[in-house]
């Protein structure tokens, strides 16, 4: 028969899962509120960049690289800098030592962030499922694998496109394009 062990510890393991689903959904309630109804502002790229690398570690700083051929983007600011710092993260989570990097051009009437790091890339199945939510190639218990899903839900909301381009030992490529004007 059954040992009294087992059972305890797959509702352990439950309960854990479901407070980590809990904390989660918290987060995301909290961010989305600050976004909901947030309008498109003109967003000053060299202060993105700023914004961003404030909130990397010293080392990560060093390591973000930046350039930009146009002054400003129109978008919600809060919600562009929180998905540059999600894609800008999932970089450095990619690679230990390389740089990540983003340029931003113009391109007709659209603005296109390009994000590169120097990480190990992802696999075809990786690529495939980079956006799901909850995926991960990561072993960090603090990041849900909910950047990429939520860089792709503001894209997708503002009618723009996000792209990856990615293989094993090769650097990960993300583009994102968002219209700009009528």
């Amino acid at each position: 028969l059954y040992g009294h062990h087992e059972p305890i510890e797959g509702k352990e393991l439950i309960r854990e899962e479901l407070e980590r689903c809990r904390r989660v959904l918290d987060r995301m309630a909290s961010a989305g509120g600050e976004h909901v109804g947030e309008t498109p502002s003109s967003v000053t790229i060299e202060v993105m960049f700023a914004e961003v690398r404030t909130r990397l570690s010293s080392e990560q700083a060093e390591r973000w690289v930046t350039s930009t051929e146009v002054e400003t983007i129109e978008a919600p600011a809060t919600a562009l800098v929180q998905m540059v710092e999600n894609i800008a993260r999932n970089g450095f989570d990619a690679c230990d030592e390389g740089r990540v990097s983003l340029q931003v051009r113009q391109l007709d009437r659209a603005v296109e962030l390009c994000f590169f790091d120097e990480g190990h890339g992802m696999d075809e199945q990786a690529l495939r499922r980079a956006t799901e939510p909850f995926f991960t190639t990561k072993n960090k218990s603090d990041r849900m694998g909910l950047g990429l899903f939520l860089a792709r839900t503001l894209v997708d909301s503002l009618g723009g496109r996000l792209s990856i381009e990615s293989g094993s030992d090769r650097g990960t490529t993300i583009r994102v394009m968002l219209p700009q004007g009528s």
